[in-house]
C-alpha cells in the first residue's frame, strides 16, 4: 500500500504557501463532529482523528526543528557619522 496521503500531506505541509491552510484545516478536522469515519464505528471511528493528529504533531515537529537550525541573519546597519572640530 502506497502512502500517497502522507506524502500529500508532508509536501503541504513543508511548502510556506500552503502551511498556514494545512495547520487550520487539520485542526478543524480534528474538532469537527463530522468524521470520514463517524466516531461511534468501534476503535475505527477514534483512528482517522488519530493519525491525522500523530501526522500533525510529527509535521510541526519537523518545521519547529527545522526553523531553530536556520542561522539568523544579523541586522547590520551602517551608520554615517561625521565629527565637526
Amino acid at each position: 500500500m502506497k502512502l500517497n496521503f502522507f506524502r500529500f500531506y508532508h509536501e503541504k505541509f513543508q511548502n510556506p504557501d500552503t502551511r498556514m491552510i494545512t495547520i487550520i484545516a487539520t485542526i478543524l478536522y480534528i474538532f469537527s463532529p463530522i468524521d470520514l469515519i463517524p466516531i461511534f464505528v468501534p476503535i475505527f471511528g477514534v483512528v482517522d482523528d488519530s493519525i491525522l493528529l500523530i501526522m500533525f504533531a510529527v509535521e510541526m515537529t519537523i518545521w519547529y526543528k527545522n526553523k531553530l537550525k536556520k542561522p539568523k541573519q544579523a541586522k547590520t546597519e551602517v551608520i554615517d557619522v561625521e565629527i565637526k572640530s
